[in-house]
């Protein structure tokens, strides 16, 4: 049985799917945690002993493009819609610097327009021809005076403006109230923006990673299907022996226990070929003992194979070491054991170990 070659692509910017999203979420989830409660408790802290105590204070006024506010019930829509939109320049009136150093004036000390251009803030509103001004300051007291102060100044300088407008105080400043920091709102910002930004680079890091993790992966950038895959086999010199107990010692007795006597090596007999019996036993049970995953491999392969006209085998290893040779190995004696003409070739330029095998 012949088996066509898929035509794949790989593209270098793969796509992450729901699945791998979900993965990688898991994976790093204490990461994940992590960042995101340390950031939350970042912003919480510098809103509650970093972020300045602001106090605010403003008024309301009504402005009327002609006639006196008792008259704005007589006022055509012609009229309400000129009342608006002179309310929307008196906003930007307000802060400009001929109403503010006026209003700079009225306070007590040595204050300058500069100094209250950025605390003022003058809206109009939309459906009214009602102005609304506000004054935000570190300090209660001058916030409320400067209101004041722009409640006094502003409707005279209104009326020199536009001669025959008028700009009545509807809801006089009060004292400066405390601006709320919003500790609720900076906390879930930062625990959204801790969440985001490991999910972000995680996301970029996992894309950018170009190593085979599966079996999907490898037939996708290779365009071949991936018959079998060896498992992990821990082998015999890599386990650790088990440690020896020394029994304890009587408290207070002043006699000390022997080490443990060593058995005596037993005398090395000889093989019938002159070799130790040791080394006979060892290479006798090497042999009786198969490589479980190249052999597995192996039958599965050949199986699918059958009979049909000559390939090529590749075996390759995500990293150094993943026991490539040994599978290989196997592959071309079962090979030869099916009475198949075999070529074994180690394409590893950098590190050829396959002679040192054979």
């Amino acid at each position: 049985m012949r088996m066509e070659r898929e035509e794949k692509t790989f593209s270098p910017g793969e796509r992450l799917g729901l699945r791998d999203v979900w993965e990688m979420l898991f994976r790093y989830r204490k990461q994940i945690l992590a960042a995101t409660v340390l950031s939350a408790l970042l912003l919480g802290f510098h809103a509650a002993f970093l972020t300045p105590v602001l106090y605010r204070s403003g008024f309301t006024a009504f402005v009327v493009n002609s006639g006196t506010p008792a008259e704005l019930s007589r006022l055509s829509d012609a009229d309400l819609a000129a009342s608006r939109e002179l309310a929307a320049a008196y906003a930007q009136v307000i802060q400009g610097q001929r109403v503010l150093s006026a209003a700079a004036a009225e306070l007590e000390g040595e204050y300058t327009y500069i100094d209250l251009e950025d605390a003022v803030i003058a809206e109009a509103d939309a459906a009214a021809p009602m102005l609304h001004v506000t004054v935000t300051m570190r300090s209660g007291t001058l916030a409320y005076q400067t209101a004041r102060a722009l409640e006094t100044v502003t409707p005279r300088l209104a009326e020199e403006l536009v001669p025959g407008s008028s700009m009545t105080v509807v809801s006089e400043a009060g004292y400066a109230r405390r601006v709320p920091v919003g500790y609720g709102k900076r906390i879930a910002a930062g625990a959204l923006l801790g969440f985001i930004l490991p999910v972000l680079a995680l996301s970029a890091l996992t894309l950018l990673d170009r190593r085979v993790k599966d079996r999907e992966t490898l037939e996708r950038r290779t365009g071949v299907p991936v018959l079998g895959t060896v498992p992990t086999i821990a082998r015999e010199e890599e386990k650790e022996p088990p440690a020896r107990e020394t029994p304890p010692t009587e408290a207070g007795s002043e006699t000390e226990l022997a080490p443990p006597e060593e058995p005596e090596p037993p005398a090395e007999e000889s093989s019938p070929e002159g070799e130790p019996a040791e080394e006979a036993e060892r290479e006798a049970a090497a042999a009786e003992t198969p490589n479980h995953g190249g052999a597995l491999l192996a039958e599965n392969l050949f199986q699918r194979l059958e009979e049909g006209p000559g390939m090529c085998i590749a075996v390759t290893g995500a990293e150094d070491g993943a026991d490539g040779v040994p599978t290989a190995l196997t592959l071309a004696r079962e090979g030869r054991e099916r009475g198949k003409r075999t070529l074994l070739a180690d394409l590893d330029l950098r590190d050829p170990t396959l002679s040192g095998e054979l």
